[in-house]
């Protein structure tokens, strides 16, 4: 394979990779995705984990976990 060629496949993955892109856009848009961000976030809460706090622990520390202000580093 020379230049010509090699140059000519990149810029043939570039045009689909943006086209691709474009066709993602297009489809998000027409299915109302962008519409209401806050739904999709709240989402993975449920009764038992409410939006806001904090849960979860590493798996092997029987402690309780962490308030949100002990996992902020100070310099």
């Amino acid at each position: 394979m020379d230049w010509d060629s090699s140059l000519l496949f990149v810029a043939f993955l570039g045009v689909l990779f943006f086209a691709s892109a474009v066709y993602a856009f297009v489809w998000a848009r027409r299915q109302r995705q962008f519409n209401d961000f806050d739904r999709g976030a709240r989402a993975v809460f449920d009764d038992e984990e409410p939006e806001g706090t904090v849960t979860d622990s590493f798996p092997s520390d029987d402690s309780e976990p962490a308030s949100p202000d002990a996992t902020k580093t100070t310099r």
